[in-house]
């Protein structure tokens, strides 16, 4: 044991969470601990949350978590804290937190046995919505819980209105499928059948669904099975104390860095759009409030809970506010507790980021949700700004797109086997502007740093539809000093389906409100959902033409979407356009560097014509930059804001 400490702990000491944390504090004043054996233990635990994430990809049937890897992986302590953690869905850490302190609530030790599972997807709980289900088991060792692991994923349907669970038109939770709290479904390794049938029965996809379920199990025993072969090369004392050691080294590394920060409150305020019933807004309003090394996240004084599935619960709040606070203070640190421990996030039950118990809430964590983390990201940039610590205020950036904009169908396919089918195309937003670099193009939620865009061949293997295009906007990032990163645009139709049409959801979170760019930068595009209507798409297929832009076709009509609309269909000879939304600017754009705007034009991201207006840059006919003429445009436009520009009142 690498150890150097005297009074070694005993088992019971490590065992009592109070008393260990205690202990591994004392370690780490007095240096009285192998900082080596402290990474190792660290990055074993990481592992073994890597390793259940390539179960779950090698053990499901499902494109969600095969293509795109929208699903989670954790070890917690006996606590609740998160001892480690795969990083697919960093979000999905405020879930598996709020969900394991609601097991413990409704479980005690004596109730559970090796193999128990739990299953849950209750939002009010801390699943992010509710077709994200987890199963969670207890890891005994000698007759004691020594940890808990966590597997959890969205689910293709889990039944409620619309196909897919998307369900834009419903009121209250009850239409948005199954709703399970803490339930045992396996009981010492076997899952209870009388539970699985009962969970097949509301899924559109029944096999799927529950094959799903099966591989969180699995990850589960495999995560098991390694924490075992570790307890038994390292003991249970040396584990359980480096790994607290790894939370306090964490800790105390997220301290330092919260207090380069000038104490004060730091607030920003955002907006919900249209609840899927009116088009209406909802007002959201984030206070960043540090003090010393602590910092709190002040969201009670938010509108009341939307009638629409808008609304977020605890758990996503929790992680979707805390992930600009890792990616912006914490982004070299180690993923454990230690990080969210100098950091407090307060709601009010009833409000938009915090629904009650009956609260609709189906598309909550991608609305509400990921507008606490654009509005955070905003509240930490203005404090960051003002540090006087050099390493911290080159952190500030422009808010991520962050909507991931759903697209539902459901219908039979080219195999003639019924289907429900979420694009995870959704996903490929553009992401904000920093202060040294352009936003990632397509890069995706801030929450979602392992997910992926599906391949566009196996779409169209597993799906009755053909890709006319899939590229990035133009001219969707915000301009700025540094450009936020562009949005993907993509085209479908229906394609040898097995029937006349396919039926879903559409649900987009900055529709008619584009995600903002930050110190002087200018707005990303908005996501936007367009419908071709009987376009003339098989005639020219016909004639050996393969249209690639809107203008390559001819539509009887053109019709642009509700930002929450269902039903939404697919049917034969209508083009589907979905064009989703780019990150915002940073800084002005008329300080960004000519030859970079020049880059930007010769690789489609910007048009000649953005690239004049936008960014004052003339390009000559060989798309070089003209220095005089960008010179004295960008003169003209200073002139123009001069004298456009109004004095502010007292």
């Amino acid at each position: 044991m690498s150890l150097k400490s005297t009074d070694e702990p005993s088992v019971e000491d490590v065992m009592n969470n109070d008393e260990r944390k205690r202990l591994a504090r004392a370690w780490v004043d007095s240096g009285d601990f192998d900082q080596v054996t402290a990474e190792v233990t660290q990055m074993r635990n990481t592992n073994i949350t890597h390793e259940m994430g390539e179960t779950l990809k090698q053990t499901s049937g499902s494109p969600i978590i095969t293509e795109a890897q929208d699903f989670s992986t954790c070890i917690l302590d006996t606590d609740g804290g998160i001892v480690a953690t795969g990083a697919y869905l960093v979000f999905h850490w405020g879930a598996a937190k709020k969900c394991l302190e609601a097991i413990l609530e409704e479980y005690d030790e004596e109730d559970l046995n090796p193999g128990d599972g739990i299953i849950i997807n209750h939002t009010n709980l801390g699943m992010p919505h509710k077709q994200d289900n987890g199963i969670v088991m207890p890891v005994f060792w000698e007759d004691e819980i020594v940890n808990w692991v966590w597997s959890a994923s969205h689910i293709a349907d889990i039944g409620g209105v619309s196909p897919g669970s998307f369900s834009p038109q419903v009121t209250d939770t009850f239409g948005e499928g199954i709703t399970l709290p803490p339930t045992k479904l396996v009981k010492e390794g076997v899952v209870d059948e009388e539970l699985k049938k009962v969970i097949q029965a509301q899924s559109r996809v029944p096999v799927m669904a529950f094959n799903d379920i099966r591989c969180f199990i699995g990850a589960n025993n495999v995560a098991r099975d390694r924490i075992h072969e570790t307890l038994e090369e390292n003991g249970l004392v040396q584990q359980k104390m480096y790994g607290e050691v790894s939370n306090v080294l964490t800790e105390r590394a997220m301290r330092k860095r919260i207090e380069k920060l000038p104490d004060g409150t730091y607030t920003s305020v955002g907006w919900c759009e249209n609840d899927g019933d009116r088009n209406k807004t909802y007002r959201i309003e984030c206070q960043v409030i540090v003090e010393g090394d602590e910092m709190t996240i002040d969201l009670t004084n938010s509108d009341p809970q939307a009638p629409g599935p808008i609304n977020t619960g605890p758990g996503a709040a929790l992680g979707c506010s805390f992930t600009p606070i890792m990616l912006q203070l914490g982004y070299d640190l180690t993923l454990n507790s230690g990080l969210t421990e100098p950091v407090n996030v307060e709601t009010r039950e009833g409000t938009v980021p915090h629904v009650d118990e009956h609260g609709a809430s189906g598309f909550g964590h991608l609305d509400a949700g990921h507008e606490l983390c654009r509005l955070v990201t905003e509240s930490l940039s203005e404090a960051i700004q003002m540090s006087e610590h050099e390493d911290i205020h080159d952190r500030a950036q422009a808010p991520y797109a962050d909507d991931w904009s759903c697209e539902t169908y459901a219908g039979v396919n080219q195999y003639g086997d019924p289907f429900a089918w979420l694009d995870m195309d959704g996903g490929g937003m553009g992401n904000g502007a920093q202060t040294v670099v352009d936003g990632l193009e397509a890069g995706g939620l801030s929450t979602q740093v392992g997910n992926r865009v599906s391949d566009i061949e196996w779409k169209e293997q597993s799906y009755p539809v053909i890709h006319l295009w899939r590229r990035l906007k133009e001219n969707g990032g915000g301009p700025g000093k540094f450009r936020g990163g562009s949005g993907l645009d993509k085209a479908m139709t229906l394609w040898d389906a097995g029937s006349d049409e396919l039926v879903g959801a559409f649900l987009a979170a900055r529709f008619n409100l584009p995600p903002r760019g930050y110190g002087g930068g200018v707005a990303g595009s908005a996501t936007k959902l367009i419908d071709y209507e009987d376009t003339d798409i098989k005639e020219r297929w016909e004639r050996g033409e393969l249209p690639s832009a809107p203008d390559e076709f001819t539509p009887g009509s053109e019709h642009l979407t509700e930002s929450k609309e269902a039903p939404h269909v697919m049917t034969d000879g209508k083009v589907v356009r979905h064009v989703i939304a780019s990150g915002g600017g940073l800084g002005d754009p008329l300080t960004r560097e000519p030859r970079r705007v020049a880059k930007d034009v010769s690789d489609g991201l910007v048009s000649v014509k953005a690239a004049k207006n936008a960014y004052g840059v003339i390009l000559d006919d060989d798309g070089n930059v003209d220095q005089d003429a960008t010179d004295a445009r960008r003169d003209d436009i200073r002139e123009q804001r001069l004298e456009e520009a109004e004095y502010p009142s007292n």
